[in-house]
């Protein structure tokens, strides 16, 4: 009897088990598309803005439900509010009208989305932003002029009061690397840290966040190895390990990470790319499983995504996924059960199904101008 009740105990504990780590799939996916809109020196830009679409996955159809069109270079976007406040970094390099890399906000309304603020980022080439977790601030980084811009958002998401910036300056021994490339900002999970990539220093800077006065300050800074140039990086879900993906070496970088002090100690380091690739390549972007499990990040040049089974920090390269034409941002859906991949040079977004084993099936392409940045809303 005592037999029977037990196996009967463990068959509702491992059904309740199973029904929490599987995903919830749904129909239809709403994301915001970040496009290229006009010739830079890297990407001859074809988009016209925002595009706000649907991916039917019984279907396999996609929708264009609007387009924001009254952007320059939407190159990076977050969303806030349920998808009601949308910001995004205009990604506007040197000119001959001097225009400034500048910063969007978009709020919806019963017609749609529309513009509502605008202002200057304090650089030029601004390619990131993100808003960190009590909506109170947002960060963004300028790969040119080496300035980290922040500011304050008031409790409907709006920017307020003076926006500030902070100079950083270093170089490396890449030809890139001539002056300092700031390239993403990472709120904690706490909010108490922000981290920022310099690819032009081969260094991670760790600032300090006064939740109370919304204040950022330079706290210090952590070398990686010379020539690696960081590019962008993801926390695991509990914050003791950082994963840093190397755009010139074609590397990730593990790392423990103290969040109480913003100390980093080096873990392992591990290629992107296959042996036998001889070709050109930067890395792109890198994500997590929603479950930790695995981790995932772009080839540009080999057009690959590269997947990596996680152990605390150590990592172990499983296989790579054959993408469009240069994969930049990619994201993975809120119920962790698909990747959606744009590749700006074939002017498509890459649909997969994330497997239990980590592998990716593709699912379908859909066309798009020179994506560079989904978001799900």
């Amino acid at each position: 009897m005592k037999h029977t009740a037990f196996l009967l105990f463990l068959c509702i504990s491992l059904t309740y088990s199973c029904k929490n780590d599987m995903a919830s799939k749904s129909d239809k996916y709403k994301f915001l598309v970040g496009t290229y809109t006009q010739k830079e020196g890297h990407v001859d830009g074809k988009g016209e803005g925002i595009y706000v679409a649907e991916f039917d996955m019984v279907n396999k159809s996609m929708k264009i439900l609007s387009t924001i069109k009254d952007l320059v270079n939407p190159s990076f976007l977050v969303a806030t509010k349920n998808g009601t406040n949308i910001y995004c970094v205009n990604e506007i390099s040197p000119n001959d009208k001097n225009w400034p890399g500048r910063i969007s906000l978009m709020v919806q309304d019963s017609i749609g989305y529309r513009k509502s603020q605008e202002a200057g980022s304090f650089g030029n080439a601004p390619c990131h932003i993100s808003i960190n977790p009590k909506q109170s601030l947002f960060a963004v980084t300028n790969y040119l002029g080496g300035t980290l811009c922040y500011g304050n958002l008031d409790n409907n998401g709006k920017m307020v009061g003076k926006l500030e910036f902070i100079t950083f300056t270093g170089k490396g021994a890449h030809p890139r690397q001539d002056t300092t490339h700031l390239h993403q900002s990472i709120f904690t999970k706490d909010g108490s840290k922000l981290l920022v990539t310099d690819l032009g220093s081969d260094s991670i800077r760790i600032l300090e966040v006064d939740d109370k006065n919304n204040l950022i300050t330079y706290k210090h800074s952590i070398a990686v190895d010379s020539s690696d140039g960081p590019r962008h990086m993801t926390l695991s879900d509990d914050g003791k390990y950082l994963y840093v993906l190397n755009e010139l070496s074609n590397t990730v970088s593990s790392f423990e990470f103290d969040g109480k002090n913003g100390d980093l100690k080096f873990i392992a380091k591990v290629k992107m790319l296959p042996s036998d690739f001889n070709g050109d390549n930067t890395g792109g972007d890198i994500h997590l499983s929603k479950n930790g499990q695995y981790l995932f990040a772009t080839n540009r040049g080999h057009n690959s995504i590269v997947t990596y089974k996680v152990d605390g920090g150590k990592l172990e390269l499983k296989s790579h996924t054959k993408t469009g034409d240069i994969p930049r941002n990619f994201t993975i859906t809120n119920d962790g059960a698909y990747l959606f991949c744009a590749n700006q040079n074939s002017d498509d977004i890459y649909i997969y199904e994330i497997e239990t084993n980590g592998n990716l099936q593709f699912i379908q392409k859909f066309s798009i101008p020179t994506p560079v940045c989904l978001q799900e809303i």
